[in-house]
């Protein structure tokens, strides 16, 4: 199966209408007990988000939207109903409030939290590497020991200079991986990835305000 990245299509200014696209709404406080402040990446709050966005008057309302936190998707409900035709990790989606020159759109935030992606992981077939990128200049420095705990990693992340950083060369995924339709990595070189057959749906329908890009780095066995 092939899969690709995504994101907002924040260099489409005719698809988008305006950058930004969104700001918080005014009055909005994200750090409120069920502000968006208060949302982890890693798992689901036990509380209903509020989140309020308004849209530039001269953005559109596209269907994918640029969002302000930085997991999950930010969508209307022709795309997330497309999506819960597909397989996705465990997730929720939240309905979230957008304004547009006064008018209330209805819009969602699909969160998703992936903890197995290790656990799906063939480490021995699998590369991941220290890289070096100083003044524009690509090189390897070492490959990453992918048997070490994911702490490990991160530790090992949190402490490398500004212009070194982990990157995955190549992920190979078992044979039983669920081939979720939508996932993401874990650890390192974080990516929010889609399947092919997704992607052939959303662009049948239509929808707007996304870009993909192969990512070729992905082998299920």
């Amino acid at each position: 199966m092939k899969y690709y990245s995504i994101d907002w299509d924040y260099d489409t200014i005719e698809v988008i209408g305006h950058y930004p696209q969104v700001t918080l709404k005014k009055g909005y406080n994200p750090g409120a007990p069920d502000g968006y402040w208060e949302v982890k990446p890693y798992e689901f709050p036990n509380f209903i988000p509020n989140l309020e966005l308004e849209l530039h008057e001269k953005a559109k309302a596209t269907d994918y939207l640029e969002k302000y936190a930085s997991f999950g998707m930010f969508v209307n409900k022709k795309f997330m109903n497309i999506l819960k035709e597909f397989k996705l990790p465990s997730h929720a989606f939240y309905p979230i409030k957008v304004y547009h020159k006064g008018e209330l759109l209805e819009y969602f935030w699909f969160h998703y939290v992936v903890h197995d992606f290790f656990e799906w992981l063939d480490k021995d077939k699998s590369r991941a590497v220290i890289y070096d990128d100083k003044e524009g200049c690509y090189k390897i420095i070492s490959e990453l020991d992918l048997r070490i705990s994911l702490d490990e990693i991160e530790k090992i992340n949190l402490a490398l200079p500004w212009q070194q950083g982990l990157k995955w060369e190549k992920i190979v995924f078992k044979a039983d991986f669920p081939k979720y339709d939508v996932y993401k990595t874990q650890g390192l070189d974080l990516k929010n990835f889609i399947s092919e057959p997704l992607l052939e749906a959303l662009q049948e329908a239509g929808m707007t305000g996304f870009r993909v890009k192969p990512f070729d780095k992905i082998i299920c066995e």
